[in-house]
């Protein structure tokens, strides 16, 4: 079982959520793969739903309940368009594209129960 902690700061956080869903450097090899516009559109449908979720509680949460769901939520972003968005992109560079179960586990960081 992991514990986690929960410390909430008295000054609201700030997080810059475009910057949070830029994936590294493109070259302009990279805005050729064909999975990258996908990508890009899937990033920013992603944000569009976070901000409008986040937008509704707005007006109801004291800015400290807000700055700590604000943060939550971009960090649960980064886990689920991020990170697999930016192995998608590694993986299409190279030769071998297919999704294999090694890819897929790396996307999502699945690991084997019993290593």
């Amino acid at each position: 079982m992991i514990a986690y902690t929960t410390h909430v700061v008295a000054q609201p956080a700030t997080i810059d959520l475009p910057v949070a869903f830029r994936l590294p450097e493109a070259s302009a090899s990279d805005t050729q793969l064909p999975g990258s516009l996908v990508l890009k559109r899937f990033r920013e449908a992603l944000l569009d739903i976070q901000q409008s979720e986040l937008s509704r509680y707005r007006k109801k949460l004291s800015d400290t309940e807000y700055a700590l769901i604000e943060a939550v939520a971009g960090q649960m972003m980064q886990r689920i368009a991020v990170h697999p968005a930016s192995q998608l992109l590694a993986a299409s560079k190279q030769d071998d594209t297919g999704l294999t179960a090694e890819l897929f586990a790396g996307l999502f960081c699945l690991t084997p129960a019993n290593p």
